[in-house]
């Protein structure tokens, strides 16, 4: 199943290979509905939403293609994909096959989308994963100059797909984005949310209070450095407090 994700997408990205690039930037409008981009981040560990999947560092990456099927709906196909740096088992390794579908309206952004999750290898115990992902982001506001701020929201479902776990549940999120353009150049971001889960992969139910945080550096027009660095405060579990710091690479076509 792996090797059909990865061959399928491959075949998509060869639309942004170097010499396609140069040729829409020297001429844009050749493609207009169709763009792409690719991220790297290194990680100290694994965690998502206060959940600590795997305790070493890790390499993650995700290529995504972008469709614009008319001027308000965006067909988004993503592969994302996580290496443990120790070659370490369970979550160290895992790739995910995304789908979304993103409906735009005054500057309204909806999304709706469907992730595989195949974790390589795992113990027998523990199998793939489905999710089902509803978002809702809000218009972008001007605060002051060079600070802006948008809400968000979603709601993700978990079920297996094989084996026995993870156990059903859903993760909520609310969440704003708030984003200080320092320079032409240098930007950071700042984003306090409040988790509400649901008890998917056998976690307790519980609010957990979160805040992360970015500094980009524009290297060019398609290509941006930057620092995460995020924080979770669950009230349940064997860890209280929950931090992860990596290092961002992005390209976008």
């Amino acid at each position: 199943m792996k090797s059909l994700f990865v061959t399928a997408f491959a075949a998509l990205l060869s639309l942004f290979s170097p010499a396609h690039a140069g040729e829409l930037a020297e001429n844009p409008t050749q493609n207009p509905h169709l763009s792409g981009s690719a991220q790297v981040w290194f990680f100290d560990r694994y965690v998502s939403d206060g959940t600590v999947y795997y305790a070493d560092p890790v390499i993650q990456y995700q290529m995504d293609v972008n469709f614009a099927l008319t001027e308000e709906f965006t067909l988004n196909l993503a592969i994302w994909e996580s290496y443990s740096l120790d070659g370490g088992k369970n979550f160290g390794r895992e790739t995910d096959a995304i789908v979304n579908l993103l409906y735009k309206h005054e500057e309204w952004t909806l999304a709706a989308g469907y992730a595989y999750f195949y974790a390589l290898p795992m113990d027998s115990s523990v199998g793939d994963v489905q999710r089902w992902r509803l978002s809702l982001t809000s218009p972008t506001t001007e605060v002051c100059d060079r600070i802006s701020v948008s809400d968000f929201a979603e709601v993700k479902y978990y079920v297996p797909a094989t084996g026995k776990n993870p156990e059903r549940g859903w993760i909520g999120t609310i969440g704003t984005n708030i984003t200080a353009e320092v320079t032409d150049r240098w930007s950071a971001t700042l984003t306090p949310s409040l988790i509400f889960d649901g008890g998917p992969f056998g976690n307790p139910s519980q609010l957990i209070p979160a805040v992360s945080a970015a500094l980009n550096y524009k290297v060019c027009d398609h290509f941006t450095v930057g620092l995460n660095a995020a924080k979770w405060f669950p009230s349940k579990g064997t860890e209280r407090d929950v931090t992860v710091l990596g290092l961002q690479l992005s390209v976008q076509f």
